[in-house]
């Protein structure tokens, strides 16, 4: 395979995962202004925005699987595991309410894999973009949290 080729592989695989990247600038995005959101700007919705970032993190889970890049490790498989035995215990010994029993499970496994599969979608000057975005973020919040 000529170095031309290479490079055209390379291109549609780094356009192939464009949306999933996108997508994870979402998720970061909405977990960043998602508690100001419910605080100051709609407390009305604060409750349904509680859930805002799951259909996001669904979406970049079933791109990443039909992409071939969902992470398959042993973490994930244990992630993965542990998820489900903790949701049927808590079906069966717990509360006993379907609901109740997904609303935790999503708490606490649901958003778990989207650790492990960012490193395998995300560029170094995505995660740079990302850190310096955070930074400038962080002076003005700190300085909100300190005056409110």
């Amino acid at each position: 395979m000529s170095f031309a080729n290479t490079q055209q592989a390379s291109d549609a695989t780094a356009d192939s995962l464009k949306w999933i990247r996108r997508l994870i600038w979402l998720y970061f995005l909405l977990l960043i202004y998602e508690g100001a959101l419910r605080k100051w700007i709609v407390p009305g919705l604060a409750n349904p925005l509680l859930i805002v970032r799951d259909p996001v993190v669904l979406l970049i889970y079933g791109l990443s699987f039909s992409k071939g890049v969902f992470p398959s490790n042993s973490l994930v498989g244990w992630i993965t595991g542990l998820g489900i035995l903790t949701f049927l215990l808590s079906l069966v010994t717990g509360v006993g309410n379907l609901f109740v029993s997904l609303y935790g499970w999503r708490t606490d496994f649901l958003h778990l894999p989207l650790i492990f599969l960012m490193p395998k979608v995300l560029r170094p000057r995505d995660v740079r973009a990302l850190c310096i975005g955070l930074l400038i973020t962080a002076i003005p919040m700190a300085f909100l949290v300190m005056i409110l």
